[in-house]
């Protein structure tokens, strides 16, 4: 049986509190099926994890994102992506919502608007 993964409960086993929740999310991630997580749900784990772990570097949170997607339960529409987008955390110090922005941008040719310090401006494509 496969089902798809609200955000909520990874950030439960992440966080280990509260314990009851916690211990219940990490029992489900261990069963032998598959967890489908979207790219929104995986967004949310990450923009929850840089408001509630303040003191995460960007390649902290990376490097958590990163152990997100390999976890042999989980299964993700579009790895590549969501991998860039945690790439561009490490080397821009961006937020993930940023970065996945930009991944996006990337892959799309499209350009991309950004707030650069005072000033709003376009880059790229």
């Amino acid at each position: 049986m496969s089902a798809f993964l609200g955000p909520r409960v990874l950030l439960q086993h992440l966080l280990g509190r509260p314990t009851d929740l916690a211990t219940a999310a990490t029992d489900l991630l261990s069963r032998d099926e598959v967890l489908l997580l979207t790219d929104v749900a995986f967004a949310e784990v990450m923009t929850g994890l840089e408001g509630l772990e303040q003191e995460l570097q960007g390649d902290q949170l990376s490097a958590i994102g990163r152990s997100i997607l390999g976890h042999p339960t989980v299964a993700v529409v579009d790895e590549v992506l969501l991998l860039r987008a945690l790439e561009l955390v490490e080397l821009r110090q961006a937020s993930y919502s940023d970065a996945y922005t930009q991944a996006v941008a990337e892959r799309s040719g499209v350009g991309l608007v950004i707030l650069d310090g005072d000033e709003v401006r376009a880059v790229g494509a």
